[in-house]
């Protein structure tokens, strides 16, 4: 009986046992991962996006199971424990993109996994010109543009087409591929002109981690701008001229829009030689902006002469050109040469007293009866060449001018010849023979006979050298 007794005894203290186990059992919240993509993995779009995952509950008691796209539900009740799940990217936006995993069970506990990715959009309106994302047209002459960036964080900019933008910290024209930025920006680019004769596309893109965008444009293919010269013997003598001064940079015996807006060097020439060329029109020349040389020596059927669309002009020759009876050079401000019938010099030289500090070289020549014989030089003070030969002139007046180191005044009717103001230098050349009234040439201080060898004169008659 004690036996029987002892035994219930310890049969119910087991029982008590296991129930107080089953009733301190926990129950833990889902563990969810997500496996693909990776944190900080990049997607494009359009297209889609394969999210793959697992969920894993320990009481199997998982109710609810959800998928988030930047807080949007795109999927509930997704397959257990693993599940795979085909995203579709068209309807988001690009930028970081926040995914999001999350359980619950059925006592209220959840569990979630949380990845960041980049989404680019390889069909974003992201670059803009004059706004126009596609086709834009360009003129044979380029120029500039504004192109307009819509991308969001660090881009750069890439171009197969000859295309330069503005650099940021310092505004220098830069190779597009060198250019680079953040966010939205309205960037100045240049087109060059065209150095092609038929229509070119060209492209511009930009990348940057959410989006890529490229635009494309068309540029006219360039005349030959030979054929806008209107007189043949023109257009022949500035053909061979263009080949001699590599102006024609591809020697294809054409002249293109990139070739006559390029800006050569100051020591490099631009010119057309057209002396003696039998020339009547030199129309045309207008469409060279960058001419630096024109000489039309001899070309006595030349009636006009039109040089407003030549503003680089340096060097200007028309001695010979009899029918040319007007000029006009206000246009012509980098002048520093000039070789002209003394008629014409005349008429022109109000025009030529504006820029005189900065002529260099002159020749006046043929010099007609009755036309004034005393040529007014002073304040040319960078004259250096000076010829006027033959032209039956009674004085030269040279104030100012001491840079003077070559003149040329024979067969004139001078009477003396100032030159004290002249720097004096052994190399230097003077020669006024056939002069046969010139009686006293003024000198400067400290003259030596040494320097008789500076002047070139008729030996049959005394000249005095006079300090002054």
């Amino acid at each position: 009986m004690k036996k029987s007794f002892k035994l219930l005894i310890f049969c119910l203290a087991l029982a008590a046992v296991s129930c107080s186990n089953e009733s301190e059992k926990i129950n833990t919240a889902p563990a969810c991962q997500i496996t693909s993509p990776t944190n900080g993995a990049m997607a494009t779009k359009p297209g889609t996006l394969v999210i793959t995952g697992e969920i894993k509950d320990a009481e199997d008691n998982v109710v609810t199971t959800s998928l988030r796209v930047n807080g949007k539900i795109v999927k509930e009740n997704l397959e257990l424990p693993s599940f795979s799940f085909t995203l579709s990217l068209d309807e988001i936006e690009r930028g970081e993109c926040t995914i999001v995993l999350e359980a619950r069970d059925d006592e209220g506990l959840s569990g979630q996994s949380e990845v960041k990715i980049g989404l680019k959009d390889e069909n974003a309106t992201a670059l803009l010109i004059n706004g126009s994302s596609d086709n834009v047209e360009i003129g044979y002459d380029g120029g500039e543009q504004t192109l307009d960036i819509d991308v969001d964080g660090d881009w750069t900019l890439s171009s197969n087409g000859i295309v330069y933008g503005q650099s940021g910290e310092n505004n220098n024209w830069v190779s597009i591929g060198k250019v680079k930025g953040s966010g939205k920006a309205s960037l100045p680019i240049k087109v060059e002109a065209a150095d092609f004769f038929v229509d070119k596309t060209f492209w511009i893109s930009v990348d940057s981690k959410y989006a890529k965008g490229t635009i494309n444009f068309v540029q006219k293919g360039s005349p030959d701008f030979l054929n806008f010269i209107e007189d043949p013997n023109l257009k022949l003598a500035a053909s061979v001229s263009f080949s001699i001064y590599g102006i024609d940079r591809n020697e294809d015996n054409a002249i293109s829009a990139y070739e006559v807006k390029y800006e050569y060097p100051d020591n490099q020439p631009y010119g057309i030689d057209a002396g003696s060329y039998s020339i009547k029109s030199a129309k045309g020349i207008e469409y060279f902006p960058q001419l630096k040389h024109l000489d039309l020596n001899m070309n006595p059927d030349l009636k006009e002469l039109d040089l407003s669309g030549n503003p680089k002009l340096a060097s200007l020759h028309l001695q010979g050109c009899t029918s040319l009876e007007n000029l006009d050079i206000s246009k012509n401000q980098e002048l520093i040469e000039l070789g002209l019938n003394y008629s014409l010099f005349i008429k022109i030289k109000p025009q030529i007293d504006k820029i005189k500090s900065q002529i260099h070289t002159i020749g006046a020549f043929n010099r007609k009866e009755g036309e004034d014989s005393v040529l007014d030089l002073s304040g040319f003070t960078n004259l250096q060449r000076l010829y006027v030969n033959g032209n039956n002139l009674t004085e030269i007046k040279l104030t100012g001018c001491n840079l003077l180191w070559r003149l040329v005044a024979t067969d004139n009717n001078l009477t003396e010849l100032d030159l004290s103001e002249v720097d004096r230098n052994p190399l230097n050349t003077y020669i006024f023979t056939g002069n046969p009234n010139l009686k006293t040439v003024y000198v400067w201080q400290g003259f030596k006979t040494d320097y008789y060898d500076l002047f070139s004169y008729d030996k049959d008659h005394e000249i005095k050298f006079v300090e002054k």
